[in-house]
């Protein structure tokens, strides 16, 4: 995981594309985001199945859409975690992050590479 956060550069300044949660069950992500090895746009889409539990919390004063803070990804007790709205730079427990506006958490997470696109 630290070698796909190093790659799309902890997903500083990206932007969030889509959100999909299917029937509780799991949910994607798709992101655009720099890739430092090619340099270049492009988009990774995160799979998160075996949901546990997630928040998508819109905020009327700032824009969820832009990636300011990046995403933090972390394995807790078997579960997964990724955050889109990291709340602190510093992320040690669940319940950090349970702080944040947008993160998801499952018994699997995939991702892949996808050719950049605006959806």
């Amino acid at each position: 995981m630290n070698e796909l956060l190093k790659r799309i550069n902890y997903g500083f300044d990206g932007l969030i594309r889509s959100l999909k949660v299917n029937n509780f069950n799991s949910a994607e992500i798709v992101i655009s985001v720099q890739d430092t090895e090619i340099n270049e746009w492009v988009n990774v889409k995160f799979i998160i199945e075996a949901l546990e539990e997630f928040k998508i919390l819109k905020n009327l004063k700032v824009s969820n859409v832009v990636l300011s803070s990046g995403i933090k990804i972390k394995e807790i007790s078997g579960l997964y975690y990724i955050d889109f709205a990291p709340f602190s730079d510093e992320i040690d427990s669940v319940f950090d992050f349970r702080q944040s506006d947008i993160y998801f958490s499952g018994k699997l997470l995939r991702w892949n590479f996808e050719e950049y696109s605006e959806i």
